[in-house]
């Protein structure tokens, strides 16, 4: 069974541990390990990444004997215009490696590319996600400003909050009575 390793953001770097054994169980080196041994199919494909751009590889991690390391850069498209794009998958292969005098061919792992349903950024901007014209991030944003916000005007017959961190805007305008009651309400939900 392949290891999944996730879905990740366009542009993420990716790390694919693996380790080497010999026929008795012990840690080795494994022998010559380097980025050329690394093959990346796209969603299923036999047509492998053509360079090792954004490729990095580490034998024996923290100078632990066995332990190895796969560093994907995504970001890195040089030479592979189109290769790492949002809604596709990855096949992560080692390429005969050598371990124990023996040379090794294996699966490290399969990812995608904001390829799967109900990620954080789906969950926040599902349209009507809390009420009607309103997604989940605008509620939040609201919710961020009334309780953390600068606010002024309480006094007057206009209230006003501002966004909470970045205090660059006025999140909610408020027309209200003496008694605080509002009548009227905008909201700035970018």
């Amino acid at each position: 069974m392949v290891p999944y390793y996730g879905d990740f953001s366009e542009d993420a770097t990716v790390l694919m541990p693996w380790h080497s054994f010999d026929a008795g169980g012990a840690s080795v080196t494994a022998g010559g390990f380097v980025a050329a041994d690394v093959k990346i199919y796209k969603d299923g494909g036999l047509t492998e990444k053509a360079t090792t751009n954004g490729v990095t590889v580490t034998t024996d991690f923290d100078s632990r004997t066995g332990l190895h390391l796969v560093t994907l850069d995504t970001s890195n498209d040089t030479g592979d215009a189109g290769f790492w794009v949002t809604g596709s998958d990855y096949l992560v292969a080692i390429d005969a490696v050598t371990v124990d005098s023996q040379s090794l061919r294996f699966w490290v792992g399969a990812l995608s590319i904001e390829n799967r349903a109900g990620s954080a950024g789906d969950f926040l901007d599902v349209a009507n996600g809390v009420e009607t014209g309103l997604t989940v991030r605008e509620a939040l944003r609201v919710i961020a400003a009334a309780c953390a916000g600068k606010a002024s005007g309480l006094a007057t017959t206009t209230a006003v909050y501002r966004n909470a961190e970045a205090d660059s805007k006025d999140r909610i305008t408020a027309t209200v009575d003496v008694s605080g009651n509002r009548s009227a309400v905008t909201l700035d939900l970018t």
